[in-house]
């Protein structure tokens, strides 16, 4: 097993490090994916083979705004999980993500329905503050699930003070990362313009890579909350051990 070493990493080593993790855990992230991500598809697919959208708003509204937010803080709790153990030395069991994500999910969605609540105000107020309290708040799920703090809501300073001075990579690291995704889903697209009759299969497809890639974000933000721990504050693996060991299912 590959020893990882909690050290100030440069933009292209988190990169490097975090689809290393997760080509050698692909199948654990792909679970957290399906458990994360699947719901949401299964709503949006039956919306999409069902006259569309505007015959089912409510149903696809419910699928944006309440499962795949709900599924997305679920995938960032199971991925910190299993990078965590990645970097301890351990082999990540798929079970013990997926108990250590549901004793972290009440704490992470009241700290992201805030973080989101105030990323939105900024976007309403003007495009520029929205998105540098996005990237403010690019660790706050690692914050709240490895730090464990008494309130939730002391999570979103945390993670600004984290960021601060580091935004501009936290940034690159969502572009990268959803740039990906996008890619991968442009090509299907692609495939449907000159293949019409594949629209059904297209969109199935979609939701695959959507499913296997969910975790691939949060892999990053949890490196890049590594690296900002390790140059601001000294962070060791003995510290992550004893968070890890914190917040473990009794």
């Amino acid at each position: 097993m590959t020893t990882y070493q909690l050290r100030p990493m440069s933009i292209g080593e988190i990169l490097d490090a975090g689809f290393t993790i997760y080509r050698r855990r692909f199948l654990t992230f792909v679970g957290i994916g399906v458990l994360g991500y699947g719901a949401g598809a299964v709503v949006l697919t039956y919306v999409e083979f069902s006259d569309g959208m505007l015959e089912h708003l409510g149903l696809a509204f419910f699928a944006y705004l309440v499962l795949l937010p709900i599924g997305g803080l679920f995938a960032s709790a199971a991925s910190v999980y299993v990078i965590s153990e990645t970097f301890l030395g351990r082999e990540p069991a798929f079970k013990a993500a997926v108990a250590y994500a549901k004793g972290r999910m009440w704490p992470l969605m009241v700290a992201g329905t805030a973080g989101l609540m105030l990323v939105f105000v900024g976007l309403v107020l003007f495009l520029i503050p929205g998105i540098i309290v996005a990237l403010a708040y690019a660790v706050l799920s690692q914050v709240v699930i490895l730090e464990r703090p008494q309130s939730s809501m002391t999570a979103l300073p945390r993670s600004w003070e984290l960021t601060k001075g580091h935004r501009g990579r936290a940034f690159v690291l969502i572009i990268v990362a959803v740039l990906l995704v996008s890619l991968l889903i442009i090509g299907i697209g692609l495939v449907v313009a000159f293949v019409p009759s594949l629209q059904h299969e297209a969109a199935i497809a979609t939701h695959i890579v959507q499913v296997s890639t969910y975790p691939i974000l949060p892999t990053m933000l949890t490196l890049l909350y590594y690296d900002l721990r390790v140059r601001k504050e000294g962070f060791d693996l003995e510290v992550l051990s004893q968070q890890l060991k914190a917040g473990a299912p009794a």
